[in-house]
């Protein structure tokens, strides 16, 4: 856990408000200390930091409590009482649920503020979504937003914890690993408007379906306040049947059945135009910096907020075009006379398949062939086999002139290159995770003139370290 998880608040409060704010008791001390920071890892405790002892498959946050206060910490969140030394000072909050305890603390902190607040989830462009929202209601509003990692049940509390009183919007991703999550980030957040902007293949391994990772996805809508906003994708059948008297409901599309319409999507080869129509109201021409109709997607849900909270066009045009892609996710650079693509952050089949028609339209700019270099997608069960295939099927249909498979997960993606009539002398396998300095070699050794390489896999495969051993080779 990175010091990102080291959350700090704009004013101290008294560990008495913090025990009254999520129903707890104090234990150990008197409850007359200060808290000005939380984090969950006893590492990062300091002056005043509040101490959120959660339990975790391999770890038990109880286990370090003695170690929190040692390093600074004056409070810890807690399930259970813990005696402590004589020389040991501290308060502990007793509660029945140490999670829900930090949602109710995160709450209480938003609800001194009067934001807007929009709330996001989907399987796939989350962050994008949440960055290009940002961006546009930056252009009015003083924005806070979802930073790294932190869209989980634990992270989503911290960031409404480091809301400051000048913050006048919000804008919340939410990700999840197993149902029920989302209903409880989104009820403590109460969104005016969310966001799901996909059903695909994330995290299938614990929800078995398409339908369970809908139900759990549109979790979200429960949170939202009476009279606000839910858009939804329209062009994913998955969601047809959607209903919600409470709320307003829209669709959005690219294919001219929505409430909010995508047309004319094109691109000059480094950054995508559309025009869109919300309920409506025509914005046409919009531009973002990036390639993609998945983008663009995304980024008419960001326009549509804009349209609803009462932006003009000139604003939301300008939000758009000055948005900036988060790290490791389709960067996209020249490096000597090779175009890299570099998409490390996350992969899923439905990213996976929009990266590769990103990686056929920029080859076709720059004249020379499209390399592939696809690794391992995590958290897919049983349906791991058949959605890797699918992927290289997808890869042979775009053209790939050379495909390099890392992750012993990943080889049905060389079976459904090669099925899809790419030749076996045009794919290379590397099973091992550990042989990424042998795949850098392969893709210098294999790459020509003006090739684009695209570089994607889960997070967890880290294929960021094959490109760093390639610009070492390709920068002697």
């Amino acid at each position: 856990m990175s010091a990102d998880n080291l959350i700090t608040f704009e004013t101290p409060i008294p560990v008495s408000e913090a025990a009254l704010a999520v129903n707890g008791r104090v234990f150990a001390g008197k409850g007359s200390g200060y808290i000005g920071s939380v984090t969950n890892d006893s590492r990062l405790c300091c002056k005043d930091t509040l101490f959120v002892a959660l339990r975790g498959e391999k770890a038990d946050g109880h286990s370090y409590i003695v170690s929190a206060l040692q390093n600074g910490a004056s409070c810890a969140l807690c399930e259970r009482e813990v005696i402590l030394s004589e020389n040991l000072s501290g308060d502990l909050i007793i509660v029945p649920d140490a999670f829900e305890a930090l949602l109710k603390l995160g709450a209480y902190r938003k609800s001194q503020l009067k934001l807007l607040t929009v709330g996001i989830t989907g399987s796939v462009g989350k962050t994008t979504t949440k960055e290009l929202t940002a961006s546009v209601l930056g252009v009015r509003y003083n924005v806070c937003r979802t930073i790294g990692n932190l869209n989980s049940l634990i992270g989503m509390p911290m960031m409404l914890l480091s809301l400051r009183s000048d913050h006048t919007a919000l804008v919340l991703e939410m990700g999840m690993s197993e149902q029920g999550e989302i209903a409880k980030m989104s009820s403590a957040a109460q969104p005016d408007y969310a966001f799901v902007t996909n059903i695909g293949s994330s995290h299938i391994e614990y929800f078995g379906s398409r339908e369970g990772i809908r139900d759990a996805k549109l979790e979200i809508a429960g949170g939202i306040k009476d009279g606000g906003f839910l858009i939804l994708n329209g062009d994913e059948p998955l969601l047809d049947d959607v209903k919600d008297s409470r709320i307003n409901l829209l669709r959005v599309s690219a294919h001219g059945s929505g409430d909010i319409l995508i047309s004319n999507i094109h691109s000059d080869g480094e950054r995508t135009a559309f025009n869109l129509s919300v309920c409506g109201q025509r914005l046409d021409s919009l531009i973002i910096p990036v390639l993609g109709s998945h983008n663009a997607f995304n980024a008419a849900y960001a326009a549509a907020a804009g349209v609803l909270i009462g932006l003009t066009y000139d604003e939301i045009a300008s939000g758009l075009m000055n948005f900036k892609s988060p790290d490791m996710r389709q960067n996209i650079y020249s490096i000597h006379d090779l175009h890299i693509i570099e998409d490390c952050y996350n992969a899923s089949p439905e990213s996976m398949k929009a990266a590769l028609k990103v990686l056929r339209d920029t080859a076709e700019r720059h004249g020379g062939r499209a390399i592939a270099v696809l690794g391992e997608m995590r958290e897919l069960g049983t349906h791991s086999e058949r959605l890797h295939f699918e992927v290289g099927l997808a890869a042979a249909h775009a053209g790939v002139g050379m495909l390099y498979v890392f992750g012993k997960a990943a080889l049905p993606i060389l079976d459904g290159a090669r099925s899809g009539g790419l030749p076996v002398s045009s794919t290379m396998y590397f099973p091992e995770l550990d042989d990424f300095e042998a795949l850098a070699n392969a893709v210098y050794d294999g790459s020509r003139s003006d090739d684009t390489v695209l570089f994607k896999a889960s997070r967890a495969v880290a294929l960021e370290r094959v490109i760093s051993s390639l610009r070492l080779r390709l920068v002697k």
